[in-house]
Protein backbone atom coordinates (compact mmCIF):
# COMPACT_ATOMS: atom_id res chain seq x y z
CA UNK A 1 0.00 0.00 0.00
CA UNK A 2 2.82 2.48 0.64
CA UNK A 3 4.61 1.83 -2.47
CA UNK A 4 1.31 1.79 -4.45
CA UNK A 5 0.61 5.52 -2.59
CA UNK A 6 4.14 6.71 -3.44
CA UNK A 7 3.23 5.55 -7.00
CA UNK A 8 0.01 7.39 -7.44
CA UNK A 9 2.05 10.65 -5.51
CA UNK A 10 4.09 10.72 -8.44
CA UNK A 11 1.45 10.13 -10.77
CA UNK A 12 -0.78 13.31 -9.65
CA UNK A 13 2.22 15.56 -9.32
CA UNK A 14 3.41 14.49 -12.78
CA UNK A 15 0.14 15.11 -14.17
CA UNK A 16 -0.41 18.64 -12.49
CA UNK A 17 2.92 19.51 -13.66
CA UNK A 18 2.17 18.90 -17.48
CA UNK A 19 -1.64 20.31 -16.70
CA UNK A 20 0.48 23.43 -15.79
CA UNK A 21 2.61 23.95 -18.76
CA UNK A 22 -0.99 23.37 -21.05
CA UNK A 23 -2.62 26.13 -19.42
CA UNK A 24 0.52 28.62 -18.81
CA UNK A 25 0.15 28.65 -15.43
CA UNK A 26 2.60 31.64 -14.24
CA UNK A 27 3.59 29.82 -11.04
CA UNK A 28 5.14 26.76 -11.75
CA UNK A 29 3.95 22.87 -10.50
CA UNK A 30 7.19 20.97 -9.75
CA UNK A 31 6.92 17.64 -10.75
CA UNK A 32 8.04 14.42 -9.27
CA UNK A 33 11.44 14.62 -10.03
CA UNK A 34 12.11 18.23 -8.79
CA UNK A 35 10.36 16.87 -5.23
CA UNK A 36 12.53 14.21 -5.17
CA UNK A 37 15.54 16.10 -5.67
CA UNK A 38 14.52 18.79 -3.18
CA UNK A 39 14.00 15.46 -0.53
CA UNK A 40 17.12 14.33 -1.51
CA UNK A 41 19.43 17.59 -0.31
CA UNK A 42 17.63 17.52 2.61
CA UNK A 43 18.33 14.43 3.51
CA UNK A 44 21.87 15.26 3.07
CA UNK A 45 21.71 18.40 4.98
CA UNK A 46 20.27 17.01 7.84
CA UNK A 47 22.13 13.81 8.48
CA UNK A 48 19.30 11.89 7.18
CA UNK A 49 21.40 9.41 5.31
CA UNK A 50 23.39 6.79 6.70
CA UNK A 51 27.04 7.75 7.25
CA UNK A 52 30.00 5.42 5.90
CA UNK A 53 30.69 4.29 9.37
CA UNK A 54 26.70 3.17 9.90
CA UNK A 55 27.26 1.21 6.69
CA UNK A 56 30.35 -0.73 7.45
CA UNK A 57 28.81 -1.76 10.98
CA UNK A 58 25.36 -2.90 9.27
CA UNK A 59 28.09 -4.69 7.03
CA UNK A 60 29.89 -6.20 9.80
CA UNK A 61 27.14 -7.17 11.67
CA UNK A 62 25.56 -9.12 9.17
CA UNK A 63 29.36 -10.72 7.65
CA UNK A 64 29.16 -11.64 11.43
CA UNK A 65 25.96 -13.33 11.19
CA UNK A 66 26.56 -15.38 7.91
CA UNK A 67 30.24 -16.63 9.28
CA UNK A 68 28.76 -17.62 12.91
CA UNK A 69 26.99 -20.07 13.69
CA UNK A 70 23.22 -19.80 15.19
CA UNK A 71 23.98 -19.14 19.37
CA UNK A 72 25.02 -16.71 21.34
CA UNK A 73 28.39 -18.09 22.53
CA UNK A 74 30.18 -17.98 19.17
CA UNK A 75 32.40 -14.93 18.79
CA UNK A 76 34.72 -13.37 15.64
CA UNK A 77 37.89 -12.78 16.75
CA UNK A 78 39.84 -10.64 15.18
CA UNK A 79 43.93 -10.17 16.47
CA UNK A 80 46.07 -7.24 15.42
CA UNK A 81 49.66 -7.84 16.45
CA UNK A 82 52.31 -5.80 17.05
CA UNK A 83 50.79 -2.95 16.90
CA UNK A 84 53.39 -0.84 18.60
CA UNK A 85 55.44 -1.53 15.45
CA UNK A 86 53.51 1.32 13.25
CA UNK A 87 54.60 4.39 13.31
CA UNK A 88 52.39 6.77 15.43
CA UNK A 89 50.39 8.27 13.33
CA UNK A 90 49.34 4.84 11.96
CA UNK A 91 48.98 3.15 15.41
CA UNK A 92 47.04 6.21 16.44
CA UNK A 93 44.53 6.03 13.53
CA UNK A 94 43.58 2.77 13.82
CA UNK A 95 42.82 2.96 17.51
CA UNK A 96 40.51 5.59 16.66
CA UNK A 97 38.79 3.47 14.19
CA UNK A 98 38.34 0.62 16.31
CA UNK A 99 37.09 2.99 19.08
CA UNK A 100 33.83 2.96 16.01
CA UNK A 101 33.57 -0.61 15.96
CA UNK A 102 34.27 -1.82 19.24
CA UNK A 103 30.85 -2.32 20.20
CA UNK A 104 29.99 -5.12 17.32
CA UNK A 105 27.77 -7.72 18.48
CA UNK A 106 29.69 -10.92 18.77
CA UNK A 107 32.66 -9.51 17.88
CA UNK A 108 36.37 -9.39 19.68
CA UNK A 109 39.23 -7.58 19.14
CA UNK A 110 42.72 -8.85 20.61
CA UNK A 111 45.55 -6.42 20.58
CA UNK A 112 48.81 -7.30 21.17
CA UNK A 113 51.67 -4.84 21.69
CA UNK A 114 54.15 -3.53 24.02
CA UNK A 115 52.14 -1.05 25.92
CA UNK A 116 54.60 1.54 26.92
CA UNK A 117 55.88 1.82 23.08
CA UNK A 118 51.88 2.44 22.34
CA UNK A 119 51.77 5.15 25.15
CA UNK A 120 54.47 7.04 23.69
CA UNK A 121 52.81 6.74 20.04
CA UNK A 122 49.57 7.89 21.43
CA UNK A 123 51.10 10.76 23.17
CA UNK A 124 52.54 12.23 19.93
CA UNK A 125 49.75 12.51 18.63
CA UNK A 126 47.25 13.94 21.48
CA UNK A 127 46.03 17.51 20.62
CA UNK A 128 46.95 19.30 24.32
CA UNK A 129 48.28 22.83 24.88
CA UNK A 130 51.87 23.63 24.29
CA UNK A 131 52.20 24.42 27.95
CA UNK A 132 51.18 20.97 29.05
CA UNK A 133 53.86 18.84 30.73
CA UNK A 134 55.48 15.60 29.14
CA UNK A 135 54.21 14.15 32.53
CA UNK A 136 50.55 14.65 31.98
CA UNK A 137 50.68 14.18 28.71
CA UNK A 138 51.77 10.46 28.91
CA UNK A 139 49.13 9.82 31.74
CA UNK A 140 46.14 11.24 29.09
CA UNK A 141 47.68 8.44 26.56
CA UNK A 142 47.47 5.89 28.97
CA UNK A 143 43.96 6.79 29.86
CA UNK A 144 42.75 7.05 26.40
CA UNK A 145 44.21 3.36 25.72
CA UNK A 146 42.69 2.33 28.88
CA UNK A 147 39.42 3.22 27.48
CA UNK A 148 39.66 1.25 24.82
CA UNK A 149 41.64 -1.62 25.90
CA UNK A 150 38.65 -3.05 28.74
CA UNK A 151 40.08 -6.26 29.59
CA UNK A 152 44.46 -6.49 29.83
CA UNK A 153 46.21 -9.58 29.83
CA UNK A 154 49.98 -8.55 31.29
CA UNK A 155 52.74 -11.27 29.93
CA UNK A 156 54.55 -11.60 32.94
CA UNK A 157 58.55 -11.83 32.54
CA UNK A 158 60.03 -14.93 32.72
CA UNK A 159 61.16 -16.19 36.44
CA UNK A 160 64.15 -17.99 35.78
CA UNK A 161 65.84 -16.37 32.39
CA UNK A 162 69.04 -18.46 33.09
CA UNK A 163 66.40 -21.44 32.51
CA UNK A 164 64.82 -19.90 29.68
CA UNK A 165 68.57 -19.04 28.10
CA UNK A 166 69.81 -22.87 28.65
CA UNK A 167 66.41 -24.57 26.92
CA UNK A 168 67.71 -22.49 23.77
CA UNK A 169 71.43 -23.20 23.85
CA UNK A 170 72.01 -26.67 22.36
CA UNK A 171 75.56 -27.55 23.55
CA UNK A 172 76.87 -30.22 25.39
CA UNK A 173 75.75 -30.85 28.84
CA UNK A 174 78.76 -29.79 30.22
CA UNK A 175 78.38 -26.31 28.89
CA UNK A 176 74.95 -25.70 29.76
CA UNK A 177 76.21 -26.51 33.36
CA UNK A 178 79.40 -24.28 33.54
CA UNK A 179 77.18 -21.32 32.56
CA UNK A 180 74.60 -22.37 35.32
CA UNK A 181 77.31 -22.49 38.16
CA UNK A 182 79.27 -19.33 36.41
CA UNK A 183 75.77 -17.35 36.73
CA UNK A 184 74.65 -18.54 39.64
CA UNK A 185 71.43 -16.59 41.39
CA UNK A 186 72.48 -12.97 39.57
CA UNK A 187 70.13 -11.35 37.89
CA UNK A 188 72.42 -10.78 34.78
CA UNK A 189 70.08 -11.46 31.66
CA UNK A 190 68.03 -9.69 30.11
CA UNK A 191 63.79 -10.74 31.37
CA UNK A 192 62.53 -11.31 27.97
CA UNK A 193 61.83 -13.93 26.41
CA UNK A 194 62.86 -12.98 22.69
CA UNK A 195 66.20 -11.10 23.89
CA UNK A 196 66.80 -14.39 25.76
CA UNK A 197 66.25 -16.51 22.31
CA UNK A 198 68.32 -14.03 20.41
CA UNK A 199 71.37 -14.01 23.07
CA UNK A 200 71.22 -17.99 22.74
CA UNK A 201 71.61 -17.65 19.08
CA UNK A 202 74.85 -15.87 19.43
CA UNK A 203 76.15 -17.69 21.76
CA UNK A 204 76.08 -20.81 20.50
CA UNK A 205 78.09 -18.82 17.17
CA UNK A 206 80.37 -17.25 19.76
CA UNK A 207 80.84 -20.61 21.53
CA UNK A 208 82.34 -21.65 18.18
CA UNK A 209 85.17 -18.94 18.17
CA UNK A 210 87.70 -20.65 21.10
CA UNK A 211 88.05 -24.01 22.15
CA UNK A 212 86.39 -25.68 25.50
CA UNK A 213 89.24 -25.81 27.90
CA UNK A 214 89.54 -29.14 30.05
CA UNK A 215 89.65 -27.32 33.72
CA UNK A 216 86.77 -27.06 35.34
CA UNK A 217 87.53 -23.24 36.56
CA UNK A 218 88.86 -22.40 33.27
CA UNK A 219 85.56 -23.81 31.89
CA UNK A 220 83.12 -21.42 33.64
CA UNK A 221 85.41 -18.61 32.81
CA UNK A 222 85.41 -19.17 29.10
CA UNK A 223 81.40 -19.58 29.33
CA UNK A 224 81.09 -16.17 30.88
CA UNK A 225 83.43 -14.30 28.56
CA UNK A 226 81.38 -16.38 25.22
CA UNK A 227 78.53 -14.80 27.11
CA UNK A 228 79.45 -11.24 27.72
CA UNK A 229 81.23 -11.01 24.28
CA UNK A 230 77.47 -12.60 22.53
CA UNK A 231 75.53 -9.87 24.91
CA UNK A 232 77.30 -6.86 23.76
CA UNK A 233 77.57 -8.12 20.09
CA UNK A 234 73.45 -8.35 20.24
CA UNK A 235 72.17 -6.03 21.69
CA UNK A 236 74.87 -2.79 21.55
CA UNK A 237 76.47 -2.71 17.98
CA UNK A 238 78.04 0.51 18.67
CA UNK A 239 79.65 -0.45 21.73
CA UNK A 240 81.00 -3.96 19.81
CA UNK A 241 82.81 -2.01 16.89
CA UNK A 242 84.27 0.20 18.99
CA UNK A 243 85.57 -2.99 21.10
CA UNK A 244 86.66 -4.83 17.65
CA UNK A 245 89.01 -1.47 16.69
CA UNK A 246 90.04 -1.27 20.02
CA UNK A 247 90.14 -4.26 22.59
CA UNK A 248 91.19 -2.08 25.48
CA UNK A 249 88.07 -0.45 25.28
CA UNK A 250 86.58 -3.27 27.33
CA UNK A 251 88.18 -1.84 30.43
CA UNK A 252 86.44 1.37 30.03
CA UNK A 253 83.15 -0.94 29.77
CA UNK A 254 84.20 -3.08 32.48
CA UNK A 255 85.39 -0.01 34.65
CA UNK A 256 81.67 1.60 33.89
CA UNK A 257 79.85 -2.14 35.19
CA UNK A 258 81.81 -1.45 38.25
CA UNK A 259 81.28 1.77 39.24
CA UNK A 260 84.83 2.86 38.55
CA UNK A 261 83.04 5.54 36.15
CA UNK A 262 80.71 7.86 37.99
CA UNK A 263 79.25 10.50 36.99
CA UNK A 264 80.75 13.74 39.21
CA UNK A 265 79.70 16.84 39.43
CA UNK A 266 82.36 19.49 38.80
CA UNK A 267 81.55 21.48 42.29
CA UNK A 268 82.11 18.42 44.14
CA UNK A 269 86.05 18.43 44.23
CA UNK A 270 85.76 17.31 47.85
CA UNK A 271 85.23 13.46 46.38
CA UNK A 272 87.98 11.14 45.46
CA UNK A 273 88.68 10.71 41.99
CA UNK A 274 88.21 7.81 40.31
CA UNK A 275 90.72 5.77 38.70
CA UNK A 276 89.84 7.04 35.00
CA UNK A 277 90.41 10.70 34.66
CA UNK A 278 86.81 11.52 33.54
CA UNK A 279 84.67 13.87 35.89
CA UNK A 280 81.83 13.19 33.76
CA UNK A 281 80.48 9.69 32.18
CA UNK A 282 82.24 9.15 28.80
CA UNK A 283 80.00 9.58 25.58
CA UNK A 284 79.56 5.86 24.82
CA UNK A 285 77.48 5.47 27.82
CA UNK A 286 75.06 7.86 26.10
CA UNK A 287 70.95 6.48 27.57
CA UNK A 288 72.47 3.00 29.01
CA UNK A 289 72.01 2.64 32.29
CA UNK A 290 72.82 0.08 35.30
CA UNK A 291 70.28 -2.49 36.92
CA UNK A 292 71.94 -1.29 40.03
CA UNK A 293 74.13 1.77 41.60
CA UNK A 294 75.91 2.05 44.21
CA UNK A 295 75.23 5.46 46.50
CA UNK A 296 77.92 7.98 47.13
CA UNK A 297 80.06 7.13 49.62
CA UNK A 298 79.38 3.48 49.69
CA UNK A 299 82.31 1.29 50.62
CA UNK A 300 83.60 -1.30 48.10
CA UNK A 301 81.92 -4.54 49.46
CA UNK A 302 78.71 -2.74 50.22
CA UNK A 303 75.58 -4.42 48.39
CA UNK A 304 74.24 -2.31 45.30
CA UNK A 305 71.26 -1.15 45.36
CA UNK A 306 68.69 -2.12 43.15
CA UNK A 307 67.32 0.45 40.29
CA UNK A 308 64.00 -1.79 40.10
CA UNK A 309 64.40 -1.27 35.92
CA UNK A 310 61.82 -2.58 33.95
CA UNK A 311 62.17 -5.29 32.24
CA UNK A 312 61.61 -4.29 28.35
CA UNK A 313 63.57 -1.61 29.14
CA UNK A 314 66.37 -1.55 26.05
CA UNK A 315 68.62 1.09 27.74
CA UNK A 316 69.70 -1.35 30.59
CA UNK A 317 72.72 -2.86 30.80
CA UNK A 318 72.12 -6.28 31.81
CA UNK A 319 75.30 -7.65 32.11
CA UNK A 320 76.87 -5.63 34.31
CA UNK A 321 75.89 -7.39 37.69
CA UNK A 322 78.01 -10.74 35.94
CA UNK A 323 80.81 -8.50 34.68
CA UNK A 324 81.15 -7.08 38.22
CA UNK A 325 81.26 -10.67 39.73
CA UNK A 326 83.65 -12.21 37.12
CA UNK A 327 85.83 -8.87 36.61
CA UNK A 328 88.94 -10.63 37.73
CA UNK A 329 88.60 -13.47 35.16
CA UNK A 330 87.15 -10.46 32.27
CA UNK A 331 90.20 -9.46 31.13
CA UNK A 332 91.58 -7.92 27.95
CA UNK A 333 93.60 -9.97 26.24
CA UNK A 334 91.16 -13.54 27.00
CA UNK A 335 88.66 -12.02 24.85
CA UNK A 336 90.68 -11.55 21.67
CA UNK A 337 89.79 -14.93 20.13
CA UNK A 338 86.33 -13.60 20.40
CA UNK A 339 86.99 -10.52 18.52
CA UNK A 340 87.98 -12.06 15.88
CA UNK A 341 85.45 -11.50 12.78
CA UNK A 342 84.72 -14.24 10.02
CA UNK A 343 82.93 -14.11 6.92
CA UNK A 344 79.91 -15.29 8.25
CA UNK A 345 79.43 -13.01 11.54
CA UNK A 346 80.30 -9.49 10.18
CA UNK A 347 79.40 -6.37 12.38
CA UNK A 348 77.15 -5.35 9.43
CA UNK A 349 73.35 -5.51 10.54
CA UNK A 350 72.11 -8.50 8.84
CA UNK A 351 68.14 -10.10 8.18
Amino acid sequence: MKKLGEVAGRYILSALGDAAKTIGAEVPVPNADRIESIGEKWEKANLAEKLSTDSIRGFLNETIKSLLPDGDGARLVVFIDDLDRCNSTAAFRLLEGLKIYLNVPRCVFVIGMNEQALVDAISKELAVAKETSPAVVHLRAAHYLEKICTNIFRLPPPPDPLLHLAHWLDVAPEQKLALQLALGSLACLPPNPRRLKALANQVLRFAERAKWPAETEAQEAYSVRVLVAAYVYQFHRDLWERWCFQPRFWDEIKAWCCGDIQEVSFAEESLPRAPFPQRRPPEWIGALRLPETRLPGQGEGEPWQSNYPDPNAIEIFWIAPLVREKRDVLVERDFIPLLKRRASTTTGSTA
